[in-house]
């Protein structure tokens, strides 16, 4: 008896682990979407540069695709590529302000402007 309680509880907190896990996006476009998940399969693979073109496919779809110009920002980051990630977050931060995560991207901006040297424009 005792195990199957456990087993209910871990089989419950395992499904509900799994629906926190479906993404919900930011874009309808279902172009975009198809592209944005083909580029995340690259980017969990590290190829960051076919990453970077399926994102950039997904934003040319949406322009409004936060996921996807965020993700941008990431690849080109882990390709130690930082004047292209700071315009990909610049982009970000026009069309992400009303949504909860903004002050992260402020932050990964201000920080990235930081350690570029930029401190007047990182203190805007």
């Amino acid at each position: 008896m005792v195990i199957r309680i456990i087993l209910f509880f871990c089989i419950f907190w395992i499904g509900d682990f799994t629906i926190g896990l479906a993404q919900q996006l930011s874009s309808q476009n279902k172009k975009a979407i198809k592209f944005f998940q083909e580029a995340d399969n690259h980017f969990v693979r590290q190829q960051y540069e076919a990453a970077i073109a399926g994102y950039q496919k997904a934003i040319g779809k949406d322009k409004n695709f936060l996921e996807a110009h965020h993700r941008l920002a990431n690849s080109h980051l882990n390709l130690g590529q930082e004047p292209e990630a700071i315009a990909a977050l610049k982009t970000l931060t026009t069309i992400a302000e009303a949504t909860p995560h903004f002050p992260e991207i402020l932050i990964q901006l201000t920080d990235l402007l930081l350690r570029q040297g930029n401190y007047n424009e990182a203190r805007e």
